[in-house]
């Protein structure tokens, strides 16, 4: 849908640009900068002046002067408003004549290095004239500029002009409209999840919609009007840093220290280069610093290019497949818009807005990508949670019985006992120790001691509620802490054991008899001492005769 939209939008502006009167565009280069106006005029008539058409309107970075002359005239019974508009809103200095008598008269000085004209409609320079009936209007334009210099230019009629003009409004809208949610959507994962990739890429599309806007003049419309020097800086210095976040997002999104320290140290070789260029443009001249961001931002457009290209079929980098689609489309509309302003291509609304089109492709597939990057890093985050669980789980746990250990014991118990004193609650201890298990081992082998270990342990889990710790403390040693319970109710468990366990049967030792001591403890909130009352009251158990309980 979205897809559908931004074409019949690109459509209806390819179908608006008409003319109301029958217009022709001729120019000539000058070198020199100081030819009268006369001049000029005079070699208008010399026949000097060359035609000029829309595939050839683009003259790359020059230092010449232009001249635009339109011949526009109305054939019709009726006068007609038109607007001269020149389609670059980037030129330093544009200066509107009107041939009266032989003698040029100057109608309008624009230009970006000019404060902003508030009667244009759009940010492109544009004036209005009216022509009547059988009257035919000539014009010279002056142009210099220190860009590449684009001196595409047309002659509406009033509707035609605001159709166009609306569905620029449109596009751009759209456009700018989308990028935003795109931005804030993904601004706000690196808010959650703090992975450098999603700061790099809303960095790179806010540096290149600044781009964006600078070259379009509607930063310059809406941000700085009366201060057409800020131009001069905002337009390669966002390049520059379009370029450098670019690289930047490149290298954490596709992970190139792990995949080549070449290319990662080629890639922040190309980081530097932009940085470089950024300030670049505090010290030197216009005309020089776009150059340099131009170059290397093409440069960087390729390489990052070929380098998807290489991590998909060579490193089988999967990021790297949704990387090469997007950059894909934001490579082809910024060589497009490239080829376009040094002249290469002919120059048509759609080239105009390649780099845009481009873009918004590249930005869509991208947050696709990244969307398809964070369920990666969400899912092995989610293994890497349950394998540190799982580890730490068998750091607690005692091999042999499957209890917990005496590790977990200490922490979870220390914690308890905390909650206990602060809420001033009941608690026991347990202190449980098999009678006679060295005879067991001698008698009938350390595997029956097994057995016998993991049948004790099977048997007291039967009787533990959801909040009691039971651990094997070493040996054939066990404790049981009971949170919230009075006297009667853990004596009652500890004789429930002793039942248990005297009343177990062994298919493999028929005779054998297994019995357990119990020592129960109560009186401190210090885990050490009441291990020391339970210990103390476990040995007077074992000297009433074991197979029973003491408390101390």
């Amino acid at each position: 849908m979205r897809s559908i939209l931004l074409f019949t939008i690109i459509f209806n502006i390819l179908l608006c640009a008409q003319s109301e009167t029958d217009t022709s565009f001729s120019y000539i280069k000058l070198p020199n900068k100081t030819y009268t106006l006369n001049e000029v005029v005079e070699k208008s008539d010399q026949g000097l002046f060359s035609p000029l058409y829309e595939d050839r309107s683009k003259f790359g970075f020059t230092d010449d002067v232009f001249w635009i002359k339109v011949n526009s005239k109305n054939s019709s019974s009726v006068h007609k408003v038109q607007i001269l508009e020149l389609n670059y809103p980037t030129l330093d200095y544009i200066d509107i004549y009107e041939l009266e008598d032989q003698q040029l008269v100057l109608k309008k000085e624009l230009g970006d290095l000019r404060m902003y004209d508030k009667s244009t409609f759009m940010p492109n320079p544009s004036y209005e004239f009216t022509v009547l009936p059988e009257q035919e209007k000539v014009f010279f334009i002056k142009i210099i500029s220190e860009g590449s210099l684009n001196i595409g230019v047309s002659v509406q009629g009033v509707n035609a002009y605001t159709r166009s003009s609306s569905a620029q409004i449109k596009w751009l809208t759209f456009y700018f409209g989308a990028v935003f949610i795109m931005l804030m959507y993904n601004f706000i994962l690196y808010l959650i999840i703090k992975d450098r990739s999603f700061l790099y890429y809303v960095l790179f599309h806010i540096s290149y919609i600044t781009f964006a806007l600078s070259l379009t003049g509607i930063s310059f419309e809406l941000f700085w009007p009366e201060t057409p020097q800020v131009n001069q800086f905002v337009l390669p210095m966002s390049m520059a840093m379009t370029g450098a976040f670019g690289v930047l997002f490149a290298i954490y999104y596709l992970d190139i220290k792990n995949m080549s320290i070449g290319l990662y140290k080629f890639l922040y070789v190309l980081v530097f280069s932009s940085f470089l260029t950024f300030f670049l443009t505090l010290i030197t001249d216009y005309s020089f610093a776009i150059q340099v961001g131009s170059t290397l931002s093409f440069s960087i457009a390729i390489a990052l290019f070929i380098i998807a290209l290489y991590l998909v079929f060579f490193k089988k980098n999967k990021n790297a497949i949704f990387y090469l689609l997007a950059w894909s489309f934001f490579v082809l509309g910024v060589v497009v818009a490239h080829l376009s302003n040094i002249g290469v291509i002919p120059s048509t609304m759609l080239t105009g807005f390649s780099s845009q089109i481009g873009s918004f492709f590249e930005l869509l597939l991208l947050s696709i990508g990244l969307a398809y990057y964070y369920n990666r890093l969400k899912d092995e985050h989610m293994e890497l949670t349950y394998t540190n669980d799982r580890l730490r789980e068998l750091s607690h746990t005692d091999v042999l019985t499957g209890s917990h250990n005496r590790r977990y014991f200490y922490d979870r118990v220390n914690t308890l006992l905390s909650m206990a004193e602060d809420e001033n609650s009941d608690f026991y201890l347990l202190m449980l120790d098999l009678d006679n298990f060295k005879n067991i081992n001698d008698t009938y082998g350390h595997e029956a001691g097994d057995k016998v270990l993991i049948s004790f342990t099977n048997t007291c889990k039967t009787m533990l509620r959801e909040d009691d710790v039971f651990a094997r403390f070493g040996g054939e040693e066990f404790v049981l802490f009971l949170p919230a319970v009075d006297e009667p109710t853990a004596v009652n468990i500890a004789k429930r054991i002793n039942t248990a366990v005297r009343s177990t049967q062994f298919k493999d030792a028929p005779d054998l008899e297994v019995t357990v001591s119990i020592g129960i403890s109560h009186s401190t909130f210090d885990l050490n001492e009441l291990l020391k009352e339970a210990d103390t009251a476990l040995y007077r158990a074992k000297a009433a005769g074991r197979d029973t309980y003491v408390v101390f």
